[in-house]
């Protein structure tokens, strides 16, 4: 059995003694503030010390003994333990919570102090992996808060230690980021799906990470499922990531692996997955940061999204970027690996509207133009070596238990949605591709309560018989099939999308209303909160990504009627994912177009062999002189239903028309199969 203690060992071993040291201390402060009444920080030091010494008692005790001899119940509970400061009604009263620091302690030691257990909080993962250097290091900064508190108040002091915290080991962070994440050898993930018995649940807690009901119950169904739906539904996820390769002529030559984003509790399909994969010699590597697990707290996560809001500088910024590109350079071998990405989501919570706080860091002005020049070197340099130009991916997403008493036939649709006939949909979506090809502009017009009235500008071919402006979309590297898109011109694309209610990265939107001019936001707002101020700064952190504007990076006509009908069925279009609700209507995808870091690679229309050549826009065109001013970092897709549309009319350089939709219908001759699944 692989040990990971001993994978662990040499990456420990610098700071074996700091950790030891770490602990007494922490000890001594659970000691010296459990009876401390004077002292009005005394409670959330002996607070967050008992949680650590909680965490470090976990970790010395994980083994494979550990879970042999615990049953399912009393290893829940250890996991409703490690989490329950944050969970439900508890997070009104955590130290976790922004307002609770901030109320008891003021605005800026407040929230030095919540951002310390929030990051505290990060342990538990570091537990689970026996990465005790990492327990050390925020132990140590929980130390040293302390001791400067002890002092005297200071916020500048503590500001220091924050900052000196997120700018050391900045290379070895970056290296263990990797290596757990982009490197075959790192093989906990894999040995616990693959050597694990799966109708055995309690291989969930091995995983080191918050496990909801929607893990344990998706886990018991999925083990109701024969192999041979297991077996389904696994080809078909990998059959979309290896089509990937095909339609865009890549190889993986040279590749060793593929990185799995998934939702816990879906092992058996990921575990027949990985057998799919290695017939292929790809071995499987898990990005821990990109998990779809449910969450103890939404409000904890989006309380504490731009933490960074305390240190981040053009120092870090400078010395993170340094450290980075270092250590990709060591790592190039393994980088170089990675073959692409194969997404397995699932959806089904319940829609999430967060509370906006004024206790909550947020970024300056001056620090979101930075986290643009900052992601954009990151990204540049990470793209040298992993080389997204030869890659594929993949992504599709199945309902959770929490979707309600229709879970299992919502599940069995899905699983129709998924596996619809992709040479019909590619046929007819032909059809629609022929039509927009010929256009100068798309027109789109809401009706009823819908105020979408804009006007989506065209790439002009050189070369009608050689190129072509949409991508004809099957079910390869977007699971379920059923879209044709383009990248817009933004000269000439103006007007209004307006959604009633839409759930955009888990948060809800109403009345979400963006004023495009030649192709760029000029104005948006929505109905969430009862202040304009406040609902244009919910869009500015959460849609806009901090931005002032972004450009319209992407316009696409859905074509999955089916999918849609089930969403009407089952009244759950609000708890679909975008991979699906996309394709049901019209979308618009604010930020960067589909193409990003991509835009030279050649892509393919296989039905007639067109080049798609509507890959850039006059914002990521840019790239050529300044990245900086050539991507956002963020591409978000807004899906006007069906019901909400009264036309979709190709417009032609003569200004004559051509209806797609109408009344929410297809009315384009040649795409009238589309429409049966209304019937």
């Amino acid at each position: 059995m692989f040990d990971y203690r001993e994978f662990y060992r040499k990456y420990n071993k610098p700071k074996v003694e700091a950790y030891r040291t770490s602990l007494i201390l922490i000890k001594e402060i659970s000691r010296q503030t459990e009876k401390e009444d004077e002292w009005k920080y005394a409670d959330y030091f002996f607070t967050v010390s008992n949680f650590l010494l909680l965490i470090a008692d976990i970790e010395e005790s994980l083994c494979d003994e550990y879970f042999e001899s615990k049953s399912f119940e009393e290893l829940n509970k250890i996991n409703c333990r490690i989490f329950e400061d944050i969970t439900g009604e508890n997070y009104s009263k955590s130290y976790a919570n922004p307002k609770v620091c901030v109320d008891a302690f003021g605005l800026d030691i407040g929230q030095i102090l919540s951002y310390t257990y929030a990051k505290i909080r990060g342990c538990v993962r570091y537990a689970y992996q026996h990465r005790t250097r990492d327990i050390a290091r925020l132990g140590g900064l929980f130390i040293d808060i302390y001791n400067s508190l002890n002092e005297k108040e200071d916020k500048e002091t503590l500001k220091k230690i924050v900052k000196d915290e997120a700018n050391c080991d900045l290379q070895e962070k970056y290296e263990i980021h990797y290596i757990q994440n982009m490197d075959p050898k790192d093989t906990f993930w894999p040995e616990i799906i693959e050597s694990c018995d799966l109708s055995d649940l309690r291989y969930l807690f091995k995983l080191g990470e918050y496990i909801g009901n929607n893990e344990v119950e998706i886990a018991k169904h999925l083990n109701t499922l024969s192999q041979n739906r297991i077996d389904e539904m696994a080809e078909t996820m990998i059959k979309g990531y290896l089509t990937g390769f095909e339609r865009a002529n890549k190889s993986f030559e040279g590749k060793t692996y593929a990185t799995f984003y998934y939702q816990p509790g879906f092992e058996r399909v990921i575990k027949t997955a990985i057998t799919k994969l290695e017939k292929v010699g790809l071995k499987p590597t898990f990005n821990r940061n990109r998990l779809y697990i449910t969450k103890p707290s939404k409000q904890f996560e989006y309380d504490h999204k731009f933490d960074k809001g305390l240190y981040f500088d053009e120092d870090h910024s400078r010395a993170a970027i340094e450290a980075h590109r270092s250590v990709a350079e060591k790592l190039k071998k393994q980088l170089g690996g990675q073959s692409g990405v194969i997404v397995l989501m699932g959806f089904g919570e319940k829609p999430f509207t967060p509370e906006s706080k004024k206790e909550n860091i947020r970024l300056s002005d001056e620090q979101s133009v930075l986290e643009v020049t900052h992601r954009n070197a990151i990204n540049k340099d990470l793209n040298e070596y992993i080389k997204k130009k030869q890659w594929s991916f993949t992504i599709i997403s199945y309902p959770l238990p929490e979707i309600g008493e229709n879970f299992e036939a919502i599940f069995d649709e899905t699983v129709k949605v998924n596996t619809l006939d992709s040479d019909m949909y590619e046929r007819v979506q032909q059809t629609i591709v022929d039509t927009l090809d010929k256009g100068d502009y798309v027109h789109v017009k809401g009706k009823g309560t819908n105020k979408t009235d804009i006007v989506v500008k065209l790439m002009e071919t050189k070369n009608p018989d050689a190129e072509t402006v949409f991508e004809n979309c099957i079910a390869d590297v977007n699971i379920p099939v059923g879209e044709v898109f383009t990248s817009p011109v933004l000269k000439g694309t103006n007007g209004t999308l307006h959604v009633e209610e839409v759930f955009l990265s888990g948060l809800k939107y109403e009345n979400l209303l963006l004023e495009f001019e030649d192709g760029f936001i000029k104005e948006y707002s929505c109905s969430n909160f009862g202040e304009k101020e406040e609902n244009e700064q919910y869009i500015k952190d959460n849609l806009m990504h901090s931005h002032k504007t972004l450009p319209l990076g992407e316009f696409a006509i859905g074509t999955n009627t089916t999918a849609y009908v089930m969403a009407e069925k089952y009244d759950i279009v609000h708890l679909l994912p975008i991979l699906i609700v996309e394709k049901m209507g019209p979308h618009f995808a604010v930020g960067d177009t589909c193409f990003g870091w991509e835009e030279d690679v050649k892509i393919f229309n296989p039905l007639n062999g067109k080049e798609m050549v509507a890959r850039e826009n006059e914002k990521t065109a840019k790239r050529r002189e300044n990245v900086n001013e050539a991507y956002t970092n963020c591409h978000t897709d807004i899906t006007l239903p069906y019901s909400g549309l009264e036309s979709i009319t190709v417009v032609m350089k003569d200004k004559s028309k051509t209806e797609i939709i109408k009344d929410g219908r297809f009315v384009l001759e040649g795409t009238e199969e589309l429409n049966k699944a209304f019937d």
